[in-house]
Order: structure tokens, then sequence, then C-alpha cells
């Protein structure tokens, strides 16, 4: 569920009614004389920060709420921040997922060509929390730091020194605040990369001047 939904609901939660609309067994509400229609198009004529009222049964008992909407906060957006946001860290370039990236790695057929793991936050789309987003090892520069990682490419972040990455500027935070011999990442299909964090740190800047890279990381303003 996307945040103000969250507050509101728990799982489990059966959805009685929207909008004084009662919903059928198959998520519909009544339309035009016998014709039926998905329930949320009782909120589709409303604007953010109208309410809606919400009939919800939960554990035997029938609950009144009222459900202030608000813009949809896609996990994998269409127009992400410009310019593009990125974190270099030994080597390791990591971005935020957008579906502009899907496509400019796969193509139009990206839900096809691309990984589970990136794809399946597309197709979901829904945030957990307002500041999620999906973290991608999108490539490693190869240094002697690196030597046999530069074929972890577009490889999804789940957590960094065994805490879960929020997001892009999350994991600037966990990078920065490190303190350990070294750093791990856990990626998707169960990899790990383990770094000296000491040698990262010394990598990072050899990188930068390699290759041109004008700062370690470029994240949007909050």
């Amino acid at each position: 569920l996307a945040p103000p939904a969250a507050a509101l609901l728990q799982e489990r939660d059966v959805l009685l009614s929207v909008g004084g609309q009662p919903i059928g067994g198959g998520g519909t509400i009544h339309f035009r004389r016998r014709e039926r229609i998905a329930f949320p198009y009782a909120t589709s004529r409303l604007c953010p920060g109208d309410g809606v009222q919400i009939e919800v049964l939960r554990r035997g008992e029938v609950h009144r709420r009222t459900l202030e909407l608000a813009w949809p906060l896609p996990l994998v957006p269409m127009h992400p921040p410009q310019p593009p946001a990125y974190v270099v860290f030994g080597g390791l370039v990591f971005v935020p997922l957008s579906e502009p990236y899907l496509r400019s790695e796969w193509g139009e057929l990206f839900e096809e060509r691309a990984p589970l793991c990136l794809v399946e936050p597309w197709f979901k789309n829904v945030r957990r929390y307002a500041d999620e987003e999906v973290v991608v090892l999108s490539c490693v520069f190869a240094s002697h730091l690196t030597a046999g990682l530069t074929h972890f490419t577009n490889r999804r972040l789940l957590r960094c020194d065994g805490q879960e990455v929020r997001n892009l500027a999350h994991l600037a935070g966990l990078l920065d605040s490190a303190t350990g011999s070294t750093i791990f990442f856990d990626l998707d299909d169960d990899d790990v990369v383990a770094l000296p964090l000491a040698a990262a740190r010394e990598t990072t800047r050899q990188v930068l001047q390699a290759h041109l890279i004008p700062a370690a990381r470029c994240l949007p303003e909050a």
C-alpha cells in the first residue's frame, strides 16, 4: 500500500465500500444501470487533498475512515529528477531505478528482457514508504580492487552492511558512516560483494580521476 492508505489499512483488511458505494466480490462498484467498473473509479473524479469515506472489515468489525487522496508516488518513476542521481564507491556505480533507465538498457520491450528483480518493482510500482527507491548496481569500473567484479551489472542492491537500503541518499549515508574493516553489499540472487573499506575509499578517488567524474555522488535535493 502507498501512503496515505498504508496509515489506515492493515494486512487482511477487507475493503467494503469507497465513497459510499459498496464493493462487489470482483473489486467492482455500480457504474451505469447493470454495468460495473473497478472500484478506483470512485475516486477518479476527485483531486489530491480531497477526502473519501471508506468502510473496512477488520477482525469481524466494520470501521469507517476518511482517506485523504494524494498524488501517486511511483516506485519506478517515469520522469526521474535531473541531473541524474548516482553514487560511486570503490568503483561500484549505484543509481536509482527509473523507467528511462529500463528503456535505455533493454529497449521498448524491457518488461520482457530485463531481469525479474528490476521488472517486478516497475510492474507493481507502489512504494512501501514515501522515500523508497529501488537502488541498482549499474556497473563496476575496472580497478585493482574490483578485479573479478566487473560482470556485476544491472543488479538490485538490497542491503549495505546488513541494513536494508531505503534509497540512494540512505546508501550514501551508510557509506559515510561505515566503520568496519570490510563493507558488504547484498545483491539480488543471494550475491554479496565485499570490499575492504579503506581501500574502497581510496579507489573511489582514483576511479573518479581516471574517468573524469567530477564528484563521487549526485543526489536529488530533499
